[in-house]
């Protein structure tokens, strides 16, 4: 929660693999939906005006198409294909990022200032919501699609959390009506609830002061530890 309000992702990147782990099931999807939701309902209503309204709308449309397919995968898999897939994602996507820190993957002049077109975000926005059902993590393909685009931190920030918001309302619909929502997973997430709320505090207090070469340095850190050890927990 504290990485995620103070980037504008990386919650579920973090917390998925801890959470398969420890609860060995399934559910632990389901769970961390709710507490996206927790987060989403404190940032979003004060982010959403500096989204930009066209990308936005984009990404909508393609979620509302890619998450009810991604739950239709979700049901179909078992814990330890979950675990893996969740830990090959997390590296390839910390891996990128490092690139794109690095300037292995920087666009052109010409694409980076041009806003991405609706059928290029739209498909973004089937991905997104494919990756929000099946691991609580819309944010890799939204990062990509906006890798290298001249579009101001504060935009992009708004403009992720906001569609990220969009889909777990989304999937959480989904999977109480699938049935995969349980009494139990409500209860887990409203114990959780008051540390997301104070770390969702804390992360935006941070974003302002923390040094982001520091910041990313150690992010990057829990990423590779949270991917390993997702497969190593599946193995």
């Amino acid at each position: 929660a504290f990485v995620q309000s103070a980037t504008g992702f990386g919650f579920a990147i973090l917390a998925a693999p801890i959470y398969l782990a420890v609860i060995n099931a399934t559910g632990a999807i389901p769970l961390l939906v709710l507490v996206h939701l927790v987060q989403s309902a404190m940032v979003v209503p004060r982010l959403w005006p500096n989204a930009p309204p066209r990308m936005l709308k984009d990404l909508v449309l393609g979620a509302l198409i890619g998450c009810p397919l991604g739950l239709l995968a979700f049901l179909r898999l078992d814990i330890a294909t979950l675990k893996i897939t969740v830990g090959v994602l997390i590296l390839a996507f910390t891996a990128l990022l490092i690139a794109r820190d690095a300037g292995l993957l920087q666009a052109t002049e010409s694409r980076a200032a041009a806003e991405p077109s609706s059928w290029s975000t739209r498909a973004t926005g089937v991905i997104s919501g494919i990756m929000t059902a099946l691991l609580v993590m819309p944010g890799p393909p939204v990062m990509l699609h906006l890798m290298g685009r001249d579009i101001a931190k504060d935009q992009s920030r708004a403009l992720s959390l906001t569609a990220f918001a969009v889909s777990y309302v989304l999937v959480a619909l989904l999977n109480a009506a699938s049935g995969t929502l349980t009494r139990a997973i409500v209860v887990d997430a409203m114990v959780l609830a008051p540390a997301v709320v104070t770390a969702t505090a804390l992360g935006a207090r941070a974003s302002q002061v923390m040094s982001e070469g520091l910041f990313r340095r150690v992010v990057f850190a829990l990423l590779i530890a949270s991917g390993v050890g997702a497969i190593l927990s599946a193995l």
